[in-house]
């Protein structure tokens, strides 16, 4: 790989590894617009025939979308996959398939049992031989790297670019896992959960009004703009996201962040900012409104992420949600 692509690649992998959630494409929770189809498709199949051994007659056949336009046909449920994504992992996980999971990366850090399984591929790099020897039956990628080498020794490949997810596609993926692993209905069940949690903290905030600035780091002063989830979660909690006249990450300079004043700030390190002076007359400073998330829950765009967003709920506004 050359240098431009592994500097391209090395922030890419950054902001999904240290944000709180890293997508790159807003959703507004409360419009009426139909939901992006571009990926998990009621596609016609009837081409396609069924294993002739499957019970899941009333799922498969199952195509999807992948980012380049290519559909992916599922016959049967997947029943070895490696998985290159966090928030695929925590999906696969919360809907009781974890069992199939047989490799991962090296940053994968929930579930626990992620601690377990065999890591083939880190920011840079993939082990082809050590993922052929596994004889996956699906490998899952959200960044298109590797899709060609693994195409090429002749893997079935889904690559979905999760940096491309609102809160309603994510549950969306819910149901996608659901049935590629032929548990749709506990997959349903996770996917309501989530847009339930999701509508009771917009309920809970629909008679306030805040001005509240917001600044969030995920590292080296990288933040979300327009076109983000993260955004999309400030918009949703009634904040003013300081870098909202920015489309996606953006590294923002510390002079600017001063200038903006924000009133919060979420940081994966608040000591970095606490204790750096140029920002000691910045009001989320000197208020002591520099806070650290008390889980990782929205670090991934999985069924815990409706977690971070009530945690996240329950430090801005305590009077509202508490803060047990």
């Amino acid at each position: 790989m050359d240098k431009q692509n592994k500097d391209k690649l090395r922030i890419y992998i950054m902001i999904s590894i240290l944000s709180f959630l890293f997508m790159t494409c807003s959703g507004n929770l409360s419009t009426n617009e139909p939901r992006n189809t571009n990926k998990i498709l009621d596609t016609d199949t009837s081409n396609v025939m069924p294993d002739s051994s499957s019970l899941y007659s009333d799922i498969f056949p199952y195509a999807v979308m992948d980012s380049r336009g290519k559909i992916i046909t599922f016959t049967k449920p997947a029943e070895k996959i490696v998985v290159l994504d966090n928030a695929a992992l925590d999906t696969i996980y919360s809907i009781g398939e974890w069992h199939r999971v047989v490799a991962t990366h090296d940053f994968a850090s929930y579930p626990p049992q992620a601690s377990e399984i065999p890591k083939v591929a880190d920011a840079f790099n993939m082990n082809l031989e050590a993922i052929i020897e596994l004889d996956p039956d699906l490998v899952f990628v959200f960044y298109e790297t590797f899709v060609s080498d693994l195409e090429d020794a002749g893997l079935k490949v889904l690559y979905l670019e999760s940096l491309g997810n609102d809160l309603e596609e994510t549950t969306e993926l819910i149901t996608m896992w659901g049935r590629i692993t032929g548990n749709i209905d506990r997959a349903e069940k996770e996917s309501l959960l989530f847009d339930e949690r999701v509508s009771t903290i917009q309920g809970m905030l629909s008679n306030t009004d805040s001005e509240l600035k917001v600044f969030q780091d995920v590292g080296d002063l990288w933040t979300p703009g327009q076109n983000t989830l993260m955004n999309t979660v400030f918009e949703l909690l009634k904040l003013d996201n300081i870098a909202k006249d920015v489309s996606g990450y953006v590294q923002m300079s510390p002079e600017l962040i001063v200038d903006r004043n924000p009133d919060l700030i979420i940081a994966l390190n608040p000591n970095s900012i606490t204790t750096n002076s140029i920002f000691k007359d910045v009001n989320a400073v000197k208020n002591k409104r520099v806070i650290k998330m008390p889980s990782d829950a929205l670090s991934n765009a999985g069924p815990r992420f409706a977690l971070g967003i009530e945690e996240l709920a329950k430090v801005i506004y305590p009077q509202i949600f508490g803060n047990e």
